[in-house]
């Protein structure tokens, strides 16, 4: 906003109008804020929680796998998983809170059925089968949640970056500039007041000298 502004009456209105705008987009922004950071906070104890859940799933998963391993050796064990078909669907949904995108991961499995007879393979294979479909619907689960925090992060980022430039550069200014011209029009108000007092004066001397 520039520093020179004509010190009228018009200016000043239009001013204290700016300045009442200006205002209630702050206390819109820092509601908003608000909301975020609480959003925020919330997912956070989430994501938390989900990424405990995820690392104990894969380290049951990963320890089931090394026992089938053991009991088949590798190459058997990689080319009976080959034969298993893919049996996950995705589906991402999005919900806004408070004009941020969030999404809301669907993930469905097929329904679980032994893959192997007990010819074809230990137990043990069916269970670590179940504990990898566990795995995916946690992961699914994780990156919904840490999604969510970086879009809020960001959000609350550019929201805070507005709200401290309105705080700091723009509601200062335009209460230093109405306060100037404030205080300018007041001047000129007793200057003319005084002046005006003056004249009437020199009249009422005349008026004296002439009778």
């Amino acid at each position: 906003m520039p520093r020179s502004i004509p010190a009228t009456r018009m200016n000043l209105l239009r001013l204290r109008r700016t300045l009442a705008v200006t205002e209630e987009g702050h206390a819109l922004l820092d509601e908003k804020r608000r909301v975020l950071i609480s959003e925020f906070t919330r997912r956070l104890d989430a994501a938390r929680k989900a990424q405990a859940e995820a690392e104990r799933l894969l380290a049951e998963a990963y320890s089931l796998t090394a026992r089938a391993e053991t009991l088949l050796g590798m190459r058997a064990l990689a080319s009976v998983s080959a034969g298993v078909p893919p049996q996950a669907e995705i589906e991402v949904r999005h919900a806004r809170v408070m004009g941020v995108s969030l999404p809301m991961v669907e993930f469905q499995l097929a329904p679980s059925e032994p893959q192997w007879s007990p010819l074809e393979g230990p137990l043990v294979l069916d269970e670590a089968a179940a504990k990898w479909r566990e795995v995916l619907s946690a992961l699914a689960a994780l990156a919904e949640t840490k999604t969510a925090l970086l879009r809020l992060g960001r959000e609350i980022q550019k929201t805070m970056r507005k709200v401290n430039a309105i705080e700091k550069i723009h509601l200062p200014q335009f209460r230093q500039a109405i306060k100037e011209i404030s205080e300018r029009l007041d001047e000129e108000g007793r200057e003319a007041f005084a002046l005006l007092k003056q004249v009437k004066e020199r009249r009422e001397k005349r008026g004296q000298d002439g009778g």
